[in-house]
């Protein structure tokens, strides 16, 4: 079974963790950075539980002293924050993946901080424009979060969506997104002011 260190460090206010292939040199798994270090920890070890499956293991450090990890961290946090592009983080996934999501991730890797793009965008941008719901599957499956941010992918309506592979759960990828920029009216659609193109 193939084991994957999970770092957490504590930058500015928040706990964020992350995956990191030293061999590969690339980061292999996000998590969204959390205020506490309690609910940090526990969606690793969730997360664990899915990877399983994939022959995966998780392991836990905290901190390990490491300037390139530490640096790692803080470029992370950056770009949750929106103070630099997903690109700049080289990142695979541990698992194999098919061509076709490999390219969802890409797309949507390219979406800013304050924009959002619908499923079938994402859906022809990576080559497949009727494979929509096969790209809403994919996204469930995010393990990298921060650099694929596939809460800012929605409905071609407008309407939100859900968020974390649970369809009912949009109440926190509304917050998300509001704290992210996106204009969102009371009915809870997204204006057309925040579409990425």
């Amino acid at each position: 079974m193939k084991e994957i260190f999970v770092n957490y460090y504590k930058i500015r206010d928040y706990w964020i963790a992350f995956g990191y292939d030293l061999s590969k040199k690339k980061v292999v798994l996000t998590f969204i950075p959390k205020k506490n270090k309690e609910v940090l920890l526990k969606e690793i070890k969730q997360l664990d539980k899915y990877l399983e499956k994939k022959v995966l293991k998780v392991r836990i450090r905290d901190g390990v002293k490491n300037r390139n990890l530490l640096s790692i961290a803080e470029t992370l946090m950056d770009v949750y924050e929106g103070k630099k592009k997903s690109e700049i983080i080289d990142y695979e996934y541990p698992y194999e993946i098919t061509t076709f999501a490999k390219n969802v991730y890409d797309e949507v890797s390219k979406i800013p901080r304050g924009f959002v793009s619908t499923y079938s965008d994402i859906a022809k941008r990576a080559g497949k424009s009727l494979a929509v719901r096969a790209v809403g599957n994919i996204l469930s499956k995010n393990i990298l979060g921060v650099v694929v941010p596939c809460h800012r992918v929605i409905k071609k309506s407008g309407e939100i969506g859900g968020y974390g592979g649970k369809k009912n759960n949009n109440t926190k990828k509304r917050k998300i997104l509001e704290k992210e920029g996106v204009k969102i009216s009371e009915k809870g659609v997204v204006k057309k002011e925040s579409f990425f193109k």
